[in-house]
């Protein structure tokens, strides 16, 4: 499942954006309100990436993807879908980016959680993926942990990073 970006039901601009700004995101990331003619446009966006991703045309979906972010940085589902593109095309360092980013604007997604902390593992960086699967632990049931399906945290890293 990682090299699609399908894993989770995503929308352009989720139901806990409002007014306001993303706190812990750099420069705090104003969010589109509801009714700004650009939140329809992004969302409008969104829904065609993810059309071409699922047809196989994943460079078109991700440059769908990279313009719905620009049009509302603060849309982490699209940040996660380009991750996810580019570590389908190797290009780790920079999913590891887009990963860090998707987190950023939404710390308690486990999707992102266990995606950026497997990313960064397979990375090298094994200090800070211990801390983001450490937190995507703490957000699972038990019966969904990684111990439990006979999976551990450098096996999911090894399967990651294999060519």
């Amino acid at each position: 499942m990682l090299a699609g970006t399908m894993g989770v039901n995503q929308s352009c601009s989720t139901e806990k954006s409002t007014t306001g700004t993303v706190d812990n995101a750099p420069g705090n990331i104003p969010r589109l309100a509801h009714d700004d003619p650009r939140r329809r446009v992004s969302q409008e966006k969104f829904i065609e990436a993810n059309k071409m991703d699922m047809l196989g045309d994943h460079q078109q979906a991700l440059n769908l993807y990279k313009e719905c972010v620009k049009i509302d940085p603060s849309n982490d589902a699209a940040y996660y879908s380009i991750a996810k593109i580019l570590y389908s095309s190797k290009q780790y360092m920079e999913a590891a980016q887009y990963a860090q980013q998707a987190v950023k604007l939404d710390p308690e997604n486990t999707w992102y959680l266990d995606f950026y902390g497997t990313l960064l593992g397979g990375l090298g960086n094994f200090k800070e993926a211990q801390k983001y699967m450490s937190k995507w632990r703490s957000r699972i049931p038990k019966t969904r942990m990684p111990g439990s399906t006979g999976h551990s945290l450098q096996s999911r890293i090894n399967s990651m990073m294999r060519p």
